[in-house]
């Protein structure tokens, strides 16, 4: 069960809980916790999990429960033991939490004063809308901005080149509990790609929107996996969104969704569904990233292993992707992207 810390404020007749989950992010708490204490909108409790931290990052989040009931705003903290992201915001979601509308917020990350009003106005005024996000910077760990990102107005799907619906950067969404619900939630197979695998499936259910506005700054750190050099993680997480993609494409087919028969994260497993049928290209160009960063790293077994993962039958598949991938990665090195 774990602890929980959290103060007298009501959260019975608050519409949002913000779900955040941390983990070995100590000095960047007060920051980004107190940019959801400055929100415009007063509907809204926190719900803020720390999965095991072995630093601070637990007795900082605590200190901020007086803080938020300061601003009026009902803040919760759960210390648990270390069960990795995915695991943590699902039990925290489906055990801890029952709000109508649930708002993500990534550990470390910043939103805006007016995103929750914005976001809360953007899903209960306009019909057939069930999650939505919104245009974000990226900023390093001293906050300053060293790129943004942007999405569609309506975002799309199209699994034929891998296009997913993303309302915005996974930290920045808001989206209702009862579609949520609906299409099963988190999955615990999913240790990475655990996003993209739940906007194919809640997509199924209704329209995204994503506000044309920069109301969230995205933390990227060294600690994260877009940050790191860590070969496993990436290649997990190439293989996790293959996954995603490939048990999307049998759903849409009217097939039985493989991933329903897993239970934890089985690489291998995953792996075989990626390769059902026509690998999707999002993976193709994901192992040959991985492949031309190790091979510039002088790791040659790990280049070579991460192109042996698709086992393609037509090399020509990859070689056409080579170029346009390695392009990308170095214009990303080079510009911190």
């Amino acid at each position: 069960m774990g602890e929980i810390v959290e103060n007298s404020i009501d959260r019975e007749k608050k519409d949002i809980e913000v779900v955040t989950v941390w983990y070995n992010r100590d000095q960047h708490v007060d920051r980004s916790i107190d940019s959801l204490l400055q929100q415009t909108s007063s509907n809204f409790s926190i719900f803020a999990v720390d999965d095991g931290s072995d630093d601070e990052t637990f007795d900082k989040l605590a200190d901020k429960v007086d803080d938020a009931a300061d601003a009026g705003v009902p803040m919760r903290v759960w210390k648990k033991e270390n069960q990795g992201f995915t695991i943590s915001i699902k039990r925290a979601i489906e055990e801890h939490s029952d709000s109508k509308i649930i708002a993500l917020h990534g550990a470390g990350d910043i939103s805006k004063p007016s995103r929750l009003e914005k976001q809360y106005r953007c899903l209960e005024t306009n019909a057939g809308i069930i999650a939505v996000g919104c245009e974000c910077d990226v900023i390093d760990h001293l906050g300053e901005i060293i790129a943004e990102r942007t999405t569609p107005e309506y975002p799309e799907r199209d699994l034929q080149d891998g296009t997913i619906p993303r309302p915005g950067t996974h930290g920045e969404c808001m989206y209702y509990r009862k579609q949520y619900q609906k299409c099963g939630g988190y999955r615990e197979p999913f240790e990475y790609g655990q996003d993209t695998d739940l906007w194919l499936r809640l997509y199924e259910l209704g329209d995204f929107y994503s506000i044309q506005d920069k109301l969230y700054q995205k933390l990227k750190s060294t600690d994260t996996i877009q940050g790191g050099r860590e070969y496993d993680k990436r290649i997990r997480q190439v293989i996790c969104s293959g996954a995603a993609i490939k048990s999307a494409e049998i759903r849409n087919s009217n097939g039985d969704d493989p991933i329903g028969e897993l239970d934890d994260f089985h690489f291998s497993e995953l792996c075989s569904i990626t390769r059902m049928g026509e690998i999707p290209e999002p993976t193709i160009r994901g192992l040959i990233r991985v492949s031309f960063y190790n091979f510039m790293e002088g790791n040659i077994r790990n280049s070579v292993s991460a192109l042996n993962i698709m086992r393609l039958d037509d090399v020509n598949t990859v070689l056409k992707q080579v170029p346009k991938v390695i392009a990308i990665s170095i214009y990303k090195k080079y510009y911190k992207l």
